[in-house]
């Protein structure tokens, strides 16, 4: 079990593969910073993350789309309350995380409020 806490750092970006070596990362916290934007990318050496918190950001629908998210297909739950989603793109993150993950029987707690 790792876990990562970055919280409550004022990260304004995540560097291309600055999680690629964590391969066994399953707790990661980002939340209460100023990330604008997930590179492409950036979770997909990281299949068995189970917690994922990006509470309170700066993402969008634009800046973290929902094949952002494909690769965790260990997640359970996802902490993105305080960002700049629509209720519509919370659907469209969890029907295309259930279309890449229902095979395997996982189930997805989202934690979301709209601002």
């Amino acid at each position: 079990m790792e876990t990562l806490n970055l919280n409550n750092n004022q990260l304004t970006n995540l560097p291309d593969g600055v999680f690629d070596k964590m391969e066994n990362l399953d707790d990661l916290g980002l939340y209460v910073n100023l990330l604008t934007e997930l590179p492409e990318g950036i979770f997909d050496k990281n299949e068995s993350i189970e917690d994922l918190n990006l509470s309170w950001n700066h993402l969008t629908e634009e800046t973290a789309p929902p094949e952002r998210f494909r690769p965790l297909v260990s997640l359970q739950d996802l902490y993105i309350r305080g960002n700049r989603f629509s209720t519509n793109h919370l659907g469209n993150l969890a029907q295309d995380w259930y279309a890449t993950n229902s095979a395997l029987g996982r189930v997805l707690y989202i934690f979301f409020s709209e601002q």
